[in-house]
């Protein structure tokens, strides 16, 4: 939660309703960015720079801060957004499951026309706790 108060600071009165930690992948629709945000997530694993994002969703905002590393410490980007309930379009999950065994939990989002897609590193509760956040933050503002 550093980030949160280093990058994106609350407002006086604003109270966090959910946060949600995890890797942040691109959704666009477009087939090309697909398969080009697919072989850099590869290489990012490889070299130790995955984005990582951190979705915090408030009484009054959705923010979302994505920080990506290099060579695993060194700060190579921050990225800080502030969402009004109104731009949010999209809130919904996923499942996706590797060798029969292992599943992934993600946070699928798409608000002021970016979409995201964000593994929940604390699993399936903590993604269902920030979808009914935004929802109820979507349907109070």
């Amino acid at each position: 939660m550093k980030e949160l108060v280093k990058y994106m600071p609350l407002k006086e009165g604003e109270e966090i309703l959910s946060t949600l930690e995890g890797d942040s992948y691109n959704t666009s629709p477009d087939i090309l960015s697909r398969m080009l945000g697919s072989i850099i997530r590869i290489i990012s694993i490889i070299t130790g720079s995955r984005k990582k994002a951190l979705i915090v969703c408030t009484n009054s905002r959705l923010i979302i801060i994505e920080t990506q590393k290099l060579l695993f410490f060194i700060d190579n980007s921050v990225s800080s957004r502030s969402f009004t309930p109104r731009s949010i379009q999209v809130v919904g999950y996923s499942l996706a499951r590797s060798f029969i065994v292992f599943k992934s939990h993600y946070l699928e989002l798409t608000a002021g026309g970016r979409s995201s897609l964000t593994k929940s590193n604390e699993g399936k509760e903590f993604a269902d706790k920030m979808i009914t956040a935004i929802t109820h933050l979507t349907q109070t503002q």
